[in-house]
């Protein structure tokens, strides 16, 4: 299990690196392949979404955006109260659709 996740995040910084320079999907690969080996790697599936995005697979991202949140929501259970939950979930979520929505189509760099 923990080869598994040492070799997810080798792949998302993977796909980091080539999506910055702009293959976007090499970096899909590499985010795919860093899914695959840790399906819960949170920031795997933002940065999935955005480069589905950028591809124009807009549904596909959509689907990977929730994904993402669902895991950071799972990951904020974990860690605080009930009541601390719900607010920063809240604003985890807004945080990250005002990102989303500020990307443009012709944004190419991955940001998380």
């Amino acid at each position: 299990m923990e080869e598994n996740i040492k070799k997810a995040e080798y792949y998302y910084k993977k796909g980091v690196e080539v999506g910055n320079k702009g293959d976007v999907e090499k970096a899909l690969e590499y985010f795919n392949k860093a899914i695959e080996l840790n399906p819960f790697y949170r920031d795997a599936w933002f940065n999935k979404a955005l480069a589905l995005r950028i591809l124009g697979r807009y549904d596909e991202a959509r689907e990977c955006f929730f994904r993402g949140l669902a895991i950071e929501k799972h990951l904020i259970h974990k860690k605080q109260d009930a009541n601390e939950v719900v607010e920063l979930t809240n604003n985890l979520i807004l945080k990250k659709l005002r990102i989303a929505l500020e990307l443009k189509e012709t944004d190419t760099e991955i940001i998380f």
